[in-house]
Order: structure tokens, then sequence, then C-alpha cells
């Protein structure tokens, strides 16, 4: 029979800061990892009150998405699907595809930079609109020589973390946080204590050092955090195998 110790080791936990229907994926493979989840939401998304005619005379115009949810918004306004799309990772290029775009390119590195220097590399005299948030890692109407930006949504931080989370928290069940913007870590950094050893996975150096007294792994891309965590689980069970294994002899 497993000790309580061993278990901490084999399961570790893992606290998911995204809306619940932006991390559904996420969360399925990292429960196929092994670990334990926890939730708790850091930004509520608000539709912001868009003009009509940001979506009329589209022609001509590439367009930029940094994230699956302008994908939806813009959909849900526009009909328009006969261009090309420039996406920031494989769950927003999956996102406009699901939403009817054929033409649709994604970088490589799954971040603001290498989806630039792919766009600067392709054609840097094309036309794009930026279809985002109201916060963004990269502005590219600031980046790129022709494009402006149309913010469908804003985001807004929680006020408090739930009771059971800050339970998790206090008696060390989490030991991997994951955060996508400096928003929602500024957010919780507010809201809880983060014990230092807990570490933070981010999409940029940036997000990471609002805890700067804690363990970063910055991850370009949430596929990339899925990789890294997995290698670690791995470690973790293995070691705890081996330890197991060294205290029987």
């Amino acid at each position: 029979m497993s000790t309580s110790h061993e278990y901490k080791e084999k399961y570790q936990g893992v606290l998911l800061t995204r809306p619940m229907n932006e991390t559904l994926r996420l969360a399925h493979n990292l429960r196929l990892c092994g670990y334990h989840l926890y939730f708790q939401p850091l930004l509520t998304i608000h539709t912001t009150r868009v003009l009509t005619q940001c979506f009329e005379n589209l022609e001509g115009y590439d367009f930029i998405f940094t994230s699956r949810h302008g994908v939806h918004v813009f959909a849900k306004h526009s009909a328009f699907r006969q261009t090309s799309v420039w996406c920031v990772g494989d769950q927003t290029a999956k996102a406009a595809r699901d939403a009817g775009f054929t033409q649709v390119h994604r970088s490589d590195g799954g971040d603001g930079a290498s989806l630039k220097a792919c766009i600067l590399l392709s054609d840097a005299h094309r036309h794009f609109i930026h279809f985002s948030g109201s916060d963004v890692t990269m502005d590219f109407e600031k980046e790129l020589p022709h494009c402006r930006r149309v913010i469908l949504y804003e985001t807004q931080p929680s006020q408090q973390v739930r009771p059971s989370i800050m339970r998790a928290l206090d008696n060390n069940s989490i030991q991997h946080i994951l955060l996508f913007s400096k928003k929602s870590a500024t957010a919780l950094k507010s809201l809880a204590s983060i014990c230092p050893s807990i570490t933070i996975h981010a999409l940029s150096q940036t997000i990471a050092s609002v805890f700067p007294d804690n363990p970063h792994s910055i991850c370009v891309s949430e596929d990339a955090m899925v990789i890294k965590l997995k290698a670690l689980q791995k470690m973790n069970t293995t070691q705890g195998a081996l330890s197991t294994w060294g205290k029987k002899k």
C-alpha cells in the first residue's frame, strides 16, 4: 500500500488559471500525465461593443489572431472568410479552421515574436487587421508597417480566490501554476500568498517575473507547457519509484 508521501510524489497538483471553456483541452492532457488539477479562473472575458463598420470592407486585408477567443468573437460578427489568417499557435489556428478559414498560417514558435518574423518573411508589404483582446503581449499595429488593430473583447481580473484553492495553496497540494498573461499573474499575486517552492509556468519571462522568488519555466505555448509538465511528472514518478525501491531493500 502506498503511503501518503508516495501519493504526493506521484500525483502533483497543477493550478489552471484560464476560464473553464478555454482550458478543457489543457486539462485533459494534464490528467493523462497524472496530475491532480485545480481550477481558478483569474480573468473574466467580456465582449466589447464593436462598431459594425469594423467588419466592413475587409477585402485586401490579411487577419492576425492571437487568441482563440478573438477568432470566436470575429466569427460571431462576420461571415467573411476569403482571406489569409495568421495565428499565434496551434489552438488559435485550429479555431480559425473550425470557423471556416481555409488559408491559415501559424508561427513555428507559438508566440508573437515568431509570428511577426513569419509574417515579415512572407510579405512585409501586406495589409493586416489584428483582431485581439484589450491586453496583448505583442501589439502588431505597432510592430508591422501596415496593420491596424480591432479590440473585440476585454478581460477583468477576478475579485477573489475560491476557499478550496486557498486551502490547497496553504497545505502545499499545488506544485505548479500555469499563467498565460501578466494581468492574470498580477491578479493572483494580489489575491493569494504563493509559496516560493511552487513552479510558475508562463508564456513569457514578463509574466513569470510577477513572482520573482519562485522557480520559473518559460513555455511559448500551451502545448509546450504540457510537454514540460509531462517530462517533470515522468521524472518525479521515476524518482519516487527508486526511492520506494531503495527503502524496501
